[in-house]
């Protein structure tokens, strides 16, 4: 089995089972409620590695896209997002590999790792109104 299939079934479980019940950096402001969007921004960049395995957590939806063209994007836009991860490894390129998880347009979490086959984890626990206040 593939070091990052181990390191995206880690990664996902720890996200699971943080409990986190805040989102450091999210200025709720007073203004945000049960009926406020938040734009989610999951993004995997590389400055010399053109392919990298990326898998991708949404609450309890889990995608896959081996190969994945770099740069990738995902956007996901709604009301109630139960933990947000992304895990990235470059297909064997040696360069560096960035993730980076933003909401509302905030970076909430970036991660840079550097040499062949290297390995990188975001993950945002939580991004609900009721998460961001206070």
């Amino acid at each position: 089995m593939r070091l990052w299939c181990l390191a995206a079934t880690a990664a996902v479980g720890l996200a699971a089972s943080a409990g986190c019940s805040f989102l450091p950096g999210v200025d709720a402001g007073g203004a945000e409620d049960e009926n406020t969007n938040h734009r989610v921004v999951i993004e995997v960049t590389a400055d010399d590695a053109t392919r990298a395995d990326v898998t991708y957590v949404q609450g309890q939806q889990r995608q896959q896209e081996p190969r994945a063209k770099l740069p990738w994007r995902e956007t996901l836009t709604g009301r109630d997002f139960r933990g947000v991860s992304v895990v990235a490894q470059s297909t064997g390129d040696a360069g560096t590999l960035t993730c980076t998880v933003s909401v509302d347009g905030k970076v909430q979490r970036k991660v840079t790792a550097e040499g062949g086959f290297a390995l990188v984890a975001c993950d945002v626990p939580d991004v609900t109104p009721s998460a961001t206040e206070g």
